[in-house]
């Protein structure tokens, strides 16, 4: 996130773009990167909570929560742990 926001990826690294780094650095598109940006703070957000003892275990599982408020995002997450088989949530 801070490669992308501080604009390192120019001024230290010497690319030209975001995308242009996080293809030659890291073999991904910038949508994938921006996805797996938002999910650390989709998890950041989570953890915050100690009793939400079953985090998400991939960027896949955090996606659809990035796009609501935090509050949002941690009752949305209780509520699919709770109804979940086990409490494993899946990936649909």
């Amino acid at each position: 996130m801070e490669i992308r926001d501080k604009k390192y990826y120019s001024d230290v690294l010497g690319f030209g773009t975001f995308e242009e780094y996080c293809k030659a650095k890291w073999d991904f598109t910038k949508s994938y990167a921006n996805y797996l940006i938002s999910s650390t703070s989709v998890m950041d957000n989570i953890s915050s909570v100690t009793t939400i003892v079953v985090k998400p275990a991939t960027e896949t599982q955090t996606r659809p929560l990035s796009k609501l408020e935090p509050q949002q995002q941690r009752e949305a997450w209780a509520k699919a742990v709770e109804t979940a088989p086990e409490g494993k949530v899946g990936i649909h």
